[in-house]
């Protein structure tokens, strides 16, 4: 699936690096982290001075949804998907199904970007959509990266997903679309999520963060972490896949957290869980209140879209 080219070797050298530099600092790190634990449960029993919210930038079209799909040539329109020893369906089939089907309140705009075009099979089923082929150099990275270029100057929503998303239909955008305007603290918006990242020897490490194959978010946050992060998205500079992951992945929540808003993930009951970070030694772990690594871990259905129960949130 990936090109070992240049890129490639330059990305698992410095995924080594970094690998390197922690076995270096291991002890240190070890108790960093156990100490910024503790200092969070404190802080989270004694009343705080939050630091003023920080919201997005109104979008100039309210009724427009920007959406991504991301494939990799190769695959099949239908197929199996094995996520820690657990299988599920997904496929391109399913999503393009999904956006066809949605008679809602915005308008979409659908793209498709996929990786090593000339090996997908099924072209003429994309009639309907804008397909933009992308080099297989970075995962979804690739594909969003393009997307984001191709997007218009002002500031509107923006949907960006992968193929591995589950193939069990559910009437979402509106809903999520809406709690996503109502709460303009929120950078981003996903429905799946990890506390910690597994490309590390820091085992109790903290760092939340949304799960890059369904992010809800606009134009105007992506810019602000293309520009935080030096002119490019995380993760679209890599080939190697564990640091496409740390670099990308993770690293996109971590920028939008250190942007000063919020993210939240739209949990398996259907009620979105909100996560925030105040002070700059505050890492948020005392508000967490999910069990601890990737939420498939203990989900019934992996990479779902679960419907929000809006009357929950009432």
């Amino acid at each position: 699936m990936f090109k070992k080219s240049l890129l490639y070797y330059k990305s698992l050298l410095f995924f080594l690096l970094s690998i390197g530099i922690e076995l270096l600092l291991l002890p240190i790190l070890y108790i960093w982290e156990y100490i910024l634990r503790k200092l969070s449960n404190y802080l989270n029993k004694k009343p705080l001075k939050y630091n003023q919210l920080r919201k997005r930038e109104k979008v100039t079209d309210i009724s427009l949804l920007n959406v991504c799909v991301h494939e990799w040539g190769g695959y099949e329109m239908k197929r199996s998907k094995t996520i820690r020893g657990r299988q599920f369906d997904c496929g391109l089939e399913y999503q393009l199904r999904r956006l066809r089907n949605y008679r809602g309140n915005v308008k979409l705009r659908n793209t498709i970007t996929i990786s090593d075009y000339d090996l997908f099979k099924y072209k003429t089923e994309l009639s309907d959509f804008n397909v933009v082929p992308v080099e297989n150099l970075a995962m979804d990275f690739s594909g969003y990266s393009k997307f984001i270029e191709l997007l218009p100057l002002d500031n509107q929503y923006v949907l960006l997903m992968n193929s591995s998303i589950s193939a069990r239909q559910v009437d979402f955008i509106d809903e999520y679309l809406n709690y996503f305007k109502e709460n303009q603290e929120l950078g981003m918006l996903g429905i799946s999520f990890s506390s910690k990242s597994y490309q590390t020897l820091i085992r109790n490490n903290f760092q939340p963060h949304i799960q890059s194959f369904f992010i809800l978010t606009t134009k105007q946050v992506l810019t602000e972490v293309i520009d935080l992060n030096g002119g490019f998205l995380p993760g679209s500079r890599s080939n190697y896949k564990l640091s496409i992951i740390k670099f990308g992945e993770l690293k996109l929540s971590k920028l939008v957290l250190k942007l000063g808003y919020r993210i939240a993930v739209i949990k398996e009951n259907g009620i979105p869980f909100v996560f925030y970070r105040n002070k700059w030694y505050d890492n948020g772990y005392g508000r967490w209140t999910n069990p601890d690594g990737d939420c498939r871990l203990y989900v019934k259905e992996l990479n779902a879209i679960n419907p929000l129960i809006i009357s929950l949130l009432k």
